[in-house]
């Protein structure tokens, strides 16, 4: 009985080995066939060049003069008056709610909460 036990014992690093082998073996991704002269997929043909950005995905136009402003970003908000930067100006705090109507003259001051100017924008 011992002799039994000892081959079976003897036989378990193989089944360990073949279980993991199968296992592992369904993970990997199906390959195409293809014939031995013909090229393979990934050399196939070049892509085609990225296509270079319509207008209106090109940066934001300065209607409202925030180019202009950039030296106030570092300030502080602190005892500051911003009117007559922009015909329309808009101070944001951090976490404060806004809302989303765009307006191309209207200045946006977005400060953090130290008080400090971090972005100037136009909307």
């Amino acid at each position: 009985m011992r002799a039994c036990v000892f081959r079976f014992a003897a036989l378990r690093p193989l089944a360990f080995g073949l279980a993991v082998f199968f296992a592992l073996s369904a993970c990997l991704p199906e390959t195409e066939e293809r014939a031995p002269d013909a090229p393979a997929a990934d050399h196939a043909a070049p892509r085609a060049p990225a296509a270079k950005p319509s207008p209106s995905m090109a940066m934001p136009e300065d209607t409202c003069g925030a180019g202009a402003q950039i030296m106030l970003v570092g300030e502080y908000v602190d005892g500051r008056s911003f009117e007559g930067l922009a015909p329309i100006v808009r101070v944001i705090g951090p976490k404060q709610a806004v809302t989303k109507d765009y307006r191309p003259n209207r200045l946006n001051i977005e400060y953090d909460s130290k008080g400090m100017i971090r972005r100037l924008f136009c909307g």
